[in-house]
């Protein structure tokens, strides 16, 4: 949590003006300051309602712009600390995975600007953790009030981000569904039957109860009855339906996984040749390594018969699979909520490793995005080499100590993630980079392979 608030918080008031959204969430945000119609905005208010309140608080300067998000940021941390505890309990999982939290870029970036990604991304992770919680108790008492937790939460998510919030209430529906089931005693089926209506109403009223508060500041400045908040979703929808199906830095939702398309939020040249960037791209090792972690959380979740693992995959799947019906242009940083289960998923696949369950072929698949990382970083040359280093190493290992291969994965994996955090965090945070230095980081770009796909 120290580490997350110092990277969160360092320089928070850099750049000192509005860059890329965030001259729309501030101005959003001063109409409901000052009692002013808010400006159209395709998304619920609460992102906007959240920086209103950072800068009420903190003052109307870049630092208070950005410091609730901040805050929202850090406490992304503990609840991915608490939730892979939920999920895999394991402690050594649970590091694994807010160290990763830590180590990737995009979230970070989020978590530094007045935008509502950092906010719909740590309420969901919130309400996941309320869902396990669920899960796992067994006291009817205590399991209801986890149950209207999450609700809240789910509600707060919804108000915050459209369509993507969605998706998110119906996976954590279907793991309250499939959890009452599994534990129906046998001769009460219609007692459970009743269970699962009740747990799913309770869900549903609460989310659109919240969802519905959202709105309530709309009404302060201007809103008369229901008509308009009516109005308001038909234009919502009439708008996106009007939207071209390409834009300046869109790309297509197959290409988020693979980090093809990130983007420069904003660029200010500086003297001696150098620029202040702040970039919309996460750490090439951990979006790479994520699609086989996805593709073994798959085959965990079926072979164990684990709703956690099934949970983890499902939702990454859904995430993505939404897009497929969008017919509008899209951003990469849409890849969050999918991007966040999947680095649940890779933190279980180290902690496998660590503890000598994980297979052969699976120790290759998390190895390969390092190899991959080590050619791009160190060119054809020097990067084989150290694929041969690393290719010698692993033998070696494994002969000598008895299931300690899985550790040397494990070791490489993390020592690796952590180099190319280091690497990436000048494009991540602005600190000034020369033009060969920001050129040397744009991985597949140019005429490379993004330029293909």
């Amino acid at each position: 949590m120290v580490v997350a608030a110092a990277l969160r918080f360092w320089h928070l008031g850099t750049p000192a003006e509005p860059i890329y959204d965030e001259t729309k969430v501030l101005n959003q945000a001063q109409s409901f300051l000052h009692g002013w119609a808010p400006p159209f905005s395709s998304h619920p208010p609460g992102g906007k309602l959240l920086v209103a309140l950072s800068v009420f608080l903190f003052g109307n300067i870049p630092w208070g712009w950005r410091a609730a998000n901040a805050l929202m940021g850090t406490a992304l941390v503990p609840i991915t600390y608490l939730l892979a505890r939920r999920l895999f309990r394991s402690k050594l999982a649970a590091a694994v995975a807010a160290a990763l939290l830590l180590c990737e870029g995009m979230l970070l970036v989020a978590s530094r600007l007045a935008m509502i990604n950092a906010a719909y991304v740590t309420l969901g992770a919130g309400a996941y953790l309320m869902l396990w919680c669920f899960v796992q108790e067994r006291e009817a008492r205590t399991q209801r009030l986890y149950l209207l937790a999450m609700s809240v939460l789910l509600g707060l998510y919804v108000g915050t981000k459209a369509v993507i919030s969605e998706v998110g209430v119906l996976l954590a529906l279907a793991v309250v569904i499939l959890a009452l089931l599994g534990r129906r005693p046998k001769g009460l089926t219609a007692l459970s039957n009743r269970r699962v209506i009740g747990a799913c109403g309770l869900v549903v009223s609460m989310v659109l109860l919240v969802y519905f508060a959202m709105f309530l500041p709309f009404y302060w400045v201007g809103w008369g009855g229901l008509a308009d908040f009516m109005n308001y979703h038909r234009n919502v929808i009439y708008r996106n339906l009007d939207l071209p199906l390409d834009f300046p830095n869109a790309s297509p939702f197959w290409s988020w996984p693979l980090l093809l398309h990130p983007y420069a939020y904003s660029r200010k040249d500086i003297l001696n040749g150098t620029a202040e960037v702040i970039w919309c791209g996460g750490n090439p090792l951990l979006w790479w390594a994520i699609l086989p972690a996805i593709l073994m959380a798959f085959i965990r979740g079926y072979t164990r018969r684990s709703l956690a693992w099934t949970f983890m995959a499902a939702g990454y799947v859904a995430y993505l699979a939404m897009w497929i019906a969008i017919r509008r242009y899209v951003f990469i940083y849409s890849y969050m909520p999918a991007e966040y289960l999947g680095l649940l998923a890779l933190a279980g696949a180290l902690e496998e490793c660590w503890v000598g369950h994980a297979r052969a072929w699976e120790q290759f698949l998390l190895l390969a995005p390092v190899v991959v990382c080590l050619i791009l970083a160190f060119g054809a040359l020097w990067g084989a080499l150290a694929v041969c280093l690393i290719s010698i190493a692993y033998p070696l290992v494994k002969r000598r100590f008895e299931l300690r291969d899985g550790k040397f994965v494990f070791l490489i994996f993390i020592s690796a993630a952590l180099l190319l955090w280091a690497y990436f965090f000048p494009l991540w945070t602005g600190i000034p980079l020369s033009e060969t230095g920001y050129m040397a980081r744009m991985w597949l770009h140019g005429q490379g392979l993004a330029s293909w796909l």
